[in-house]
């Protein structure tokens, strides 16, 4: 059910880097930390930031 949430967040995460070009990890990570421990939800952060901005690759 964690699962619901996590996924909730990260789409709203999306849609606030979509406009603003920014601002992912400001809106995950704090949200994140509320749910898990804090170096699971620091190294969740990084990796979908990662993966997410490696599409701005050319």
């Amino acid at each position: 059910m964690i699962w619901l949430e996590f996924m909730a967040v990260t789409r709203s995460a999306g849609v606030v880097l979509g406009f603003t070009e920014f601002g992912g990890a400001p809106v995950m990570a704090p949200v994140f930390m509320m749910l898990i421990d804090l170096l699971t939800a620091t190294s969740i952060t990084l990796m979908a930031n990662t993966v997410v901005g490696s599409a701005n690759f050319r």
